[in-house]
């Protein structure tokens, strides 16, 4: 009976892991539309450095373009460590679930033993007042079979 309640939990868990491995699935292919529109970038980057050799006056406007398009690599770089960090946040808060599934299975498995153990010692004890309560009545009933009551 644990070992379906572990096992449920251990669907649930998967469960939940394959919902993270979709978003992550989805994230990889945010990525791959972000390094498409780099690629885009890149090959407009290479048009305008072309243009530039020949366009001094609007070097500054593109210089300005590529401080932007820095500061978003940065700010790109900034979230990539954040999340870095939250992962690894979310990693020791699984480890602690864990742990304390773990424990608490271990006391809940200890309670049914000591449960169990305690249903087979007053069952015994049952029977032997069960026991003990036959012989008092076959005793009341030969004393009243003397007494004639």
């Amino acid at each position: 009976m644990n070992e379906d309640k572990v096992i449920e939990k251990l669907f649930e868990h998967d469960k939940r892991f394959d919902a993270h491995d979709k978003r992550f699935d989805a994230h990889d292919k945010r990525f791959d539309a972000h390094d498409k529109r780099f690629d885009a970038h890149d090959k407009r980057f290479d048009a305008l450095d072309k243009r530039l050799d020949s366009h001094d006056k609007r070097f500054d406007a593109h210089d300005k373009r590529f401080d932007a398009h820095d500061r978003q690599l940065d700010l790109l770089a900034r979230k990539a460590i954040e999340h870095d960090t939250r992962f690894d946040k979310m990693d020791a808060k699984i480890e602690n679930m864990d742990r304390k599934i773990s424990e608490k299975q271990d006391e809940i498995v200890t309670i049914l033993r000591r449960l169990d153990q305690e249903r087979i010692f007053t069952a015994s004890w049952i029977q032997r007042i069960e026991k003990e309560v036959e012989d008092h009545s076959r005793e009341i009933s030969r004393i009243k079979t003397e007494l004639k009551i």
